[in-house]
């Protein structure tokens, strides 16, 4: 008994009106509705299928090989990525290491000018208080 849907497909032209394992021609339906056909023989393989070939099967139905590529260049561009940070790591480094030597540069002329500033006005100091003695001691 067919149901609505495959008699409307059928109609429509969208199924065919025999069954997918008939041979063709050898299907009939007869007055009473009965049906008979012969049934296509089964070229697979007989008997259980190595484990070997169920592998295959699978990875070939499953894209494996494709997936296994993809996997690959992902790898890779992981890879080049991992590179180019450890790169970038290094060049940071250096850049702080050379900022903190900058640092210090500058700091050490920083205390040095200090340092000058100090001494010259300690000399200056020294030479007002120089002239005012001799000032008080030539009067």
């Amino acid at each position: 008994m067919l149901t609505f849907r495959e008699f409307y497909q059928i109609c429509e032209g969208k199924k065919p009106d025999t069954p997918p394992h008939a041979v063709p021609g050898t299907y009939n339906r007869d007055s009473e509705g009965t049906i008979s056909y012969t049934l296509q023989s089964y070229g697979g393989p007989i008997g259980k299928p190595t484990k070997k070939e169920v592998n295959k099967l699978v990875v070939k139905r499953s894209g494996g090989k494709e997936v296994t590529k993809r996997l690959k260049k992902l790898v890779k561009s992981v890879n080049k990525i991992e590179e180019d940070i450890e790169q970038r790591r290094q060049e940071l480094r250096q850049r702080s290491r050379d900022q903190m030597q900058k640092f210090k540069e500058k700091s050490r002329t920083s205390v040095d000018a200090q340092r000058q500033r100090a001494a010259e006005d300690e000399e200056r100091r020294r030479l007002k208080d120089e002239i005012k003695r001799e000032l008080r001691s030539g009067n």
